[in-house]
This record gives structure tokens, sequence and C-alpha cells, in this order.
């Protein structure tokens, strides 16, 4: 008799979570799409998929950079994970984005409407700014 045991349990929402992924990221929707970008054998993709193999820290966090987000996003439940974006949450970050200049709404509205393509080229660059601006590169150049 199969009994769901934590270990089950996380195998579960990893597996769950990354079959969103892969359908929400037409560029990353096949397992050696995502084996590819994130630097990890195929087998292991289709393994964790099918939950019969655990994920290590290192694969999580390697399959969360191709998809750009959190490793810790892939271990929660996808029944939380999908009330993050409830209305509600959909009303805060209307009310936050209400705050901004009319320039930033205006950046916000143009990312929204760029393609999948173009979204990730933007945020290759965000990131790259981020390390080219990060503190470590500052106290190397003090």
């Amino acid at each position: 008799m199969w009994v769901n045991t934590p270990m089950s349990i996380t195998r579960k929402y990893v597996a769950e979570n990354l079959r969103r992924w892969m359908v929400e990221t037409p560029s990353l929707s096949t397992q050696t799409s995502v084996a590819k970008k994130a630097g990890i054998a195929q087998s292991h993709i289709g393994r964790i998929l099918r939950e019969e193999s655990s994920a290590t820290v290192d694969m999580l966090e390697a399959i969360a950079h191709a998809f750009r987000r959190l490793p810790e996003e892939l271990l929660v439940s996808p029944s939380i994970d999908d009330s993050l974006s409830s209305k509600k949450s959909k009303t805060q970050i209307s009310l936050i984005v209400a705050a901004f200049s009319q320039e930033e709404q205006r950046l916000i509205e143009g990312y929204r409407e760029a393609s999948q393509r173009d979204k990730e080229h933007m945020l290759w660059m965000a990131d790259r700014a981020m390390r080219d601006f990060s503190p470590r590169s500052e106290s190397r150049n003090s």
C-alpha cells in the first residue's frame, strides 16, 4: 500500500509546478528544452515529472533559474501558488502599479504586451545590470 509521505508530497508538488511552468512557458515546454536550459539530463527531468525521483537542491535551483523563478516556488503546493494569482492578489498588484509614475506604468504595460522572446531578453538585461551593479562589484572597485 502506497502512503503519502512528506517526500512523496514534495515530489508531487515539484512535478505539478514544473508541469505548469512548462505549459506557461512555450520556449520551455518540453523535457528536452528544460533539460538543456537547466543543464540537467533529460532523463532526470522525466523522472522528476513522473515523481519517480527527488530533485537535488542543485537541480531545483537550475530548473528554477531556467524559468527565471525561485527554487522554493517548486516546493509550494500548487493550490497555494494558484491562490497567489487570485483576484485579490491581482487587485493588490493593480494598487501597487497605480502608485508608480506614469513612465513606470508605461514601461510595465510595454513589458506585459511584449512577446515571450522580448520578455526573456528584458529579464536577461535586467539580470545582467543587477550583477554589474551588485554590492560585490562595488566593493571590488573600492
